[in-house]
């Protein structure tokens, strides 16, 4: 089974240099793109600061900041947070509250996953049945050919890849594509039990990952839950075995969508 492992890193490898950009329904081939009509990162300090939002586990503080460099509307899931950490500067918590709950409606899994990184820090735990229930996971696979490659996807259905050579991918039509739809849940899936056997956190790891190192962060409102292995050694027994290879299935699927919509777009 070692050797399913080994060629499925491999297979990462060629994906990693192929996946481009998807969003929605359209796919170019370009090194880089905007998501959401934002400009793109630019620079190592741009693709960090791109790579530190898919853990949506910021600090308010540094949400807020985000916030203001982007100038974003007040009634913006970031203006929000904003607010709250005015509201927290001003002694007022349970105001800031009262704003972060305000966010956990919201239809985006990150957006979600900051406000209760927010509240936590005011002294507020999720309730436990919904603490610990799987709301994204990232991985982070680092290879000498590619650099380091790191795909997020979320309950609601996103994605996003940020390839260690400038390629970012990002998916922003929860369910439009059943393929990639049943990739993400699989993924999901497939990290749940790191919530029971791997150590928690209130944020990511941030430090850089070893040559052929294979990291999963599964993200919860409870937290944040770390496993990390070396490649080579992660078989079918292996906790983070069944991540590396449905990870694998959320990329082939992300590069067929670029593939098709390609060539429709060339017709």
């Amino acid at each position: 089974m070692k050797a399913g492992i080994l060629a499925t890193l491999v297979v990462l490898v060629v994906l990693v240099l192929a996946v481009r950009f998807v969003r929605g329904s359209r796919a170019e081939a370009q090194p880089m793109a905007p998501p959401q009509g934002k400009p793109a990162p630019s620079g190592p300090a741009g693709f960090e600061s791109f790579k530190e939002l898919l853990f949506a586990d910021a600090p308010l503080e540094k949400s807020a900041e985000l916030a203001s460099q982007k100038k974003q509307p007040a009634d913006s899931p970031f203006g929000r947070l904003a607010a709250a950490q005015s509201q927290v500067r001003q002694g007022k918590a349970e105001e800031a509250r009262k704003d972060l709950r305000a966010l956990l409606d919201n239809p985006e899994t990150r957006i979600r996953l900051l406000a209760w990184r927010a509240l936590r820090d005011l002294g507020e735990r999720p309730d436990p049945q919904s603490a610990d229930k799987v709301r994204g996971v990232v991985c982070e696979l680092s290879l000498a050919e590619s650099g380091v490659g790191t795909l997020a996807v979320y309950e609601d259905g996103r994605a996003r890849w940020l390839g260690g050579q400038g390629a970012v991918t990002i998916w922003e039509s929860p369910g439009s594509d059943p393929e990639i739809a049943k990739a993400i849940q699989d993924l999901l899936r497939a990290a749940a039990p790191l919530v029971k056997s791997a150590p928690v956190s209130p944020q990511h790891q941030s430090s850089g990952l070893e040559r052929d190192h294979f990291r999963v962060t599964v993200l919860t409102y409870g937290g944040a839950y770390i496993a990390e292995a070396y490649g080579p050694d992660i078989n079918g027994a292996h906790p983070l075995g069944p991540p590396l290879l449905a990870s694998n299935s959320v990329l082939g699927a992300l590069q067929k969508m670029a593939a098709k919509n390609s060539k429709s777009k060339a017709h």
